[in-house]
């Protein structure tokens, strides 16, 4: 089911989704507050929800393009999350806030559960089609 992320045409527009995803939310991250719609405001709960909904996404979607590689997208990603925070901290329109970059930690925690199965799978499927290769 999941082999179709491993046809070059997808998996090249899936690399690239991911990576413009990633400069989309840095870009994102990075805008003053009066630039993004309003948020009503409940503890900032919303704020967490779009780090947690935005990290699980590409949490999912790193997983599933790099899936021999678990580990480094994780942790690559959770350092984005730190990056993006420390750059905050940086502007005089943004606020670094430790509680986001938690979020952040929370939607990986989520992709992983959620993306390890089918993570298992496309990585099983890629083994094969290498060492198949290589037996030619």
């Amino acid at each position: 089911m999941w082999e179709f992320l491993l046809r070059k045409p997808v998996r090249r527009v899936m690399v690239m989704g991911f990576w413009a995803a990633l400069v989309c939310v840095g870009t994102v991250a990075m805008l003053p507050s009066s630039a993004l719609p309003p948020q009503f405001s409940l503890f900032d709960i919303w704020d967490k929800a779009q780090h947690a909904l935005a990290f699980t996404v590409l949490g999912i979607w790193g997983l599933m393009i790099y899936p021999l590689r678990p580990w480094h997208v994780l942790l690559g990603l959770l350092c984005f999350g730190g990056a993006i925070e420390i750059g905050q901290a940086q502007t005089s329109w943004r606020f670094a806030d430790w509680h986001d970059w938690l979020a952040d930690a929370s939607g990986l925690a989520l992709a992983a559960a959620l993306a390890w199965g089918p993570r298992q799978k496309v990585a099983l499927t890629w083994r094969r089609e290498q060492a198949s290769a290589g037996a030619r």
